[in-house]
């Protein structure tokens, strides 16, 4: 055997093709060669967005050069146009085509455009799962990568999207709770995530994590008790803005407390201390504020305002018999 031969049956076991296959390539870069010589216009019809296939047939290709299969006719264009255009312009290019292909396929709803939005839905999860699956056990990609290396670069994303305010943090607050709530929703009605599980798996697991946070001390477990304190007064403000509610102030709850106070604005009861009617504080404090507060809203408050003011007036006592002489 030639040596020239056996370079060629080396070539076809390490890349895996069949005689066959490796003949027509061989015969697309022969015609590819010529074809560029012969029909140099070509890179102009290519750049006027006309397609490999629609050049093979305006010049006649197949029966010029003596080819009997199509795709040999399209691969010796795709030779000829490396020959002829700059490789630079000639992935512009094929980016176009590509597009241009998309485009035409959309308007005429073929291949995946034929699909309903469930099927295609369907569709992409089977092949997220095999094609998963694959790179999972042949350990590509990410999934090569040791725990650390996937934090790091996790890290280092994350602060490159946040610089560039892309992604969730190109997003509004407003934005972001919205979408979140479209997704609690969806996957509260479809029953997936924790919305699948049992209460008692729950439980569960929510035990298991708040076990590891305290042991790594992580989170929560990292703050001082006044941090805590702090931190779960300022999670509560933020509570009540995104939900569009007002924040008391000083007047409202001074207002509040007058009007628990005053006796036309509690029941008339045999006991002696009479409780608040809140339905009539509240028509006050709305006609007083512009504000409509929740009856449990009013109650916690004035109770709150009250435990205050008592504690106050205790301490105010212990200063004054400390300071007798």
């Amino acid at each position: 055997m030639k040596e020239k031969d056996i370079e060629e049956t080396d070539l076809e076991d390490k890349i895996g093709l069949a005689p066959e296959q490796m003949s027509a390539i061989k015969k697309s870069k022969e015609v590819g060669i010529a074809l560029a010589e012969d029909y140099p216009e070509i890179e102009d019809d290519y750049r006027n967005k006309m397609t490999r296939l629609a050049i093979v047939k305006k010049h006649m290709i197949m029966e010029r050069y003596s080819i009997s299969s199509e795709k040999v006719a399209v691969g010796a264009v795709h030779y000829a146009l490396k020959e002829l255009i700059s490789k630079e312009e000639l992935k512009e290019l094929e980016i176009m085509h590509r597009r241009q292909a998309g485009q035409t396929t959309y308007k005429r709803g073929r291949g995946i455009h034929a699909q309903t939005p469930e099927e295609r839905s369907r569709l992409g999860k089977i092949g997220g799962y095999k094609g998963g699956k694959i790179i999972y056990e042949q350990k590509i990609g990410i999934h090569g990568m040791t725990y650390e290396e996937r934090a790091k670069l996790g890290k280092k994303s994350g602060q490159k999207n946040y610089e560039e305010g892309k992604g969730i943090f190109g997003l509004t607050r407003e934005e972001l709770v919205e979408i979140g709530k479209k997704g609690g929703r969806a996957a509260y009605e479809q029953k997936k995530g924790a919305h699948a599980l049992p209460p008692e798996k729950l439980a569960e697991i929510r035990k298991k994590a708040g076990q590891t946070t305290y042991k790594r001390g992580r989170g929560i477990h990292t703050l001082t008790s006044e941090e805590k304190s702090k931190a779960g007064k300022m999670g509560g403000i933020k509570s009540v803005i995104l939900r569009g509610q007002a924040l008391w102030d000083d007047e409202q709850k001074e207002t509040l407390f007058k009007l628990a106070q005053d006796p036309e604005n509690q029941y008339d009861t045999k006991f002696r201390t009479k409780s608040p009617d809140f339905k009539k504080i509240q028509k006050k404090m709305l006609e007083i504020h512009g504000v409509k507060r929740t009856i449990n809203s009013l109650i916690n408050n004035y109770y709150a305002i009250k435990k205050a003011k008592r504690e106050n007036f205790i301490e105010h006592d212990k200063e004054i018999y400390q300071n007798m002489p």
